[in-house]
């Protein structure tokens, strides 16, 4: 069959003037001809983040406007863990054809204490097949002391003098320094996406890794600024495949994820491939349906995950024509498995007074929380009776000291033990 072809049209991607849509803090953005989506694992948000206005609780310097990922903690420093925040961005059809150049600001570590060290991981495709892009391509000015290497087609960046992501004599990068990133694609294509994974550097015990306590790292946050683009001559790549879809949606009910999508129009569609991930960017085949081939009517379609993850979970469409050409569909997420206990949005942090906390439960029973000092001195003791459902609870600190402490939860009716590093000041 014969794609259709599209002019080369002028995007836009604007923080602040950006549609938001999704549920936090897994987002997505829309510009003009381009979105970024956000999605995380297995760590706790802090400041408000994901955020775009600029502002700051605890003083970050964030750029303003810009996109600012504040990691509370990431879970683990262990790579297994895969504690991660991902912004991809995707480009519509007709749209691509430009060199895109972004800042990030704040890749940077703490040496004196070895509490965190970011990281972060940067890939891109082009072409509407999603070629992957050289590193070659993805060009970088870095700021004081932040290190670059590349691995395959990834460009890595850690935010201390060395590509080492474990303790050593290493320079941190200059607080608040400002890297920036080049996308371009080669002469005559668009570019397709690129993704920058936000993560702590990973060690393999507590003897050499970047950890505050229990152990997971220290507080740690970069910023992505507006984007500019400057359009590249010559493009003709800019196709898209023969399927209007007019929608597709994830819902989590029970122990199913069902899935349904609806196309305005097919022509030579052989098959839909439903894919799903567990951090919105390794995504897995679990169905294929068959499709439509040629159709000029609405078709509606439905599949249901039987084996779903319990965490938040990702899902997208690969749709397949005839001659093997393909094309994804957005990424759609589903929340979490509410089943088990949970906190989350531990804030002020630091605090003159109170801390404050989201408890998620979904059963009865006795929270207990404890204060301990950096000796496992308790300072503070209490509980109290949680009902099912969200609950926000505030322990005071007013009579404790300044200093540096643990907050410990334990809800045993489904296991959990959460411990916190706090600061008083």
């Amino acid at each position: 069959m014969c794609c259709i072809s599209y002019l080369s049209f002028s995007q836009t991607l604007n923080w602040n003037t950006a549609t938001r849509t999704g549920t936090a803090p897994n987002y997505t953005y829309t510009g003009t001809g381009i979105k970024a989506v956000v999605s995380s694992n297995a760590l706790t948000f802090g400041d408000g983040t994901p955020r775009v206005d600029g502002a700051s609780s605890i003083g970050a310097c964030y750029t303003n406007p810009s996109l600012a990922l504040y990691a509370g903690f990431f879970n683990s420093y262990l790579a297994s863990a895969n504690s991660h925040i991902s912004t991809t961005f995707s480009f519509s059809g007709g749209y691509g054809c430009s060199e895109v150049t972004l800042i990030i600001k704040d890749i940077n570590s703490d040496e004196s204490n070895t509490t965190f060290c970011d990281v972060l991981e940067i890939t891109a495709t082009y072409d509407n097949s999603g070629i992957a892009l050289p590193t070659a391509n993805i060009t970088t000015t870095l700021a004081s002391n932040v290190n670059r290497s590349v691995s395959g087609t990834t460009v890595k960046l850690v935010g201390h003098s060395s590509s080492s992501e474990t303790i050593g004599s290493y320079s941190s990068g200059a607080a608040c320094g400002n890297t920036t990133v080049k996308f371009t694609p080669p002469a005559g294509y668009p570019l397709k996406t690129f993704t920058i994974k936000y993560r702590p550097a990973y060690g393999t015990s507590t003897s050499n890794a970047y950890y505050n306590m229990n152990p997971k790292p220290a507080v740690q946050y970069v910023s992505f600024s507006n984007l500019s683009f400057v359009a590249t001559a010559g493009c003709s790549n800019l196709t898209t495949l023969p399927i209007e879809l007019i929608s597709f949606n994830a819902k989590r009910i029970d122990d199913l994820v069902k899935l349904n999508w609806q196309t305005a129009s097919e022509k030579n569609n052989d098959y839909f491939t439903l894919e799903r991930s567990t951090d919105g960017i390794n995504f897995e085949e679990f169905k294929r349906l068959k499709g439509a081939g040629n159709s000029y009517e609405i078709k509606n379609y439905d599949a249901d995950d039987e084996n779903p993850s319990n965490e938040i979970s990702y899902y997208r469409l690969k749709q397949t024509d005839y001659n093997g050409q393909f094309k994804y569909s957005d990424i759609v997420s589903v929340d979490a498995d509410n089943s088990k206990a949970k906190v989350s949005h531990i804030a002020p942090n630091p605090t003159t007074s109170d801390i404050n906390f989201d408890f998620y439960t979904p059963v009865k029973g006795e929270l207990i929380y404890e204060v301990t000092d950096l000796t496992g001195r308790v300072i503070i003791s209490k509980s109290e009776m949680m009902e099912s459902g969200n609950t926000k609870v505030s322990a005071d600190l007013d009579e404790i000291p300044d200093g540096i402490y643990f907050l410990k939860l334990s809800f045993e009716q489904t296991n959990l033990i959460s411990v916190n590093k706090i600061f008083k000041n």
